[in-house]
């Protein structure tokens, strides 16, 4: 009766601690955190161009790219920081991927800090749109979305 008891009580209080602790909160430190702790890259602004669009609600193209502040060149892209957004990135013409060759292409991704209320996603895109850099999902009345739409990091 007495292990009984003690194991009884030791599991209300595990229950009680994962229940009443304290909960693990990240802010917008996480973001710096990982600007600073990124791997080696490449200077972007020559390889990859910002798509140009404007969203249904007037806004455009949310993408942006960012120093690392490693020292070296580094940059990054960050697609979207709120909500409602949406962001494109593409290959330069003159970077395009040549199929007929091989390549290895690589790539250090951060999704956040949020558990619930992240977004939509990210997608790595080959495409061959004529319209180039300015490639975007479209609603059936010709709109591009804010948010709820694909946007891509693409070549």
């Amino acid at each position: 009766m007495g292990i009984k008891r003690w194991f009884l009580g030791g599991l209300a209080l595990v229950v009680a601690g994962l229940l009443g602790g304290p909960i693990a909160q990240a802010d917008n430190n996480d973001l710096s955190n990982a600007i600073s702790s990124a791997p080696q890259g490449l200077p972007l602004n020559d390889y990859f161009k910002l798509g140009t669009f404007n969203t249904s609600t007037g806004g455009g193209n949310s993408a942006k790219v960012i120093d690392s502040n490693r020292g070296d060149g580094t940059q990054l892209v960050q697609l979207t920081d709120t909500t409602n957004e949406v962001g494109t990135i593409w290959t330069a013409d003159n970077y395009r991927l040549n199929l007929n060759k091989n390549a290895t292409a690589s790539m250090w991704l951060y999704f956040g800090y949020r558990t619930s209320s992240a977004g939509d996603g990210m997608a790595f895109v080959l495409q061959n749109d004529a319209r180039g850099v300015d490639a975007i999902a479209k609603t059936t009345s010709g709109t591009v979305g804010d948010g709820e739409t694909l946007g891509g990091l693409g070549c």
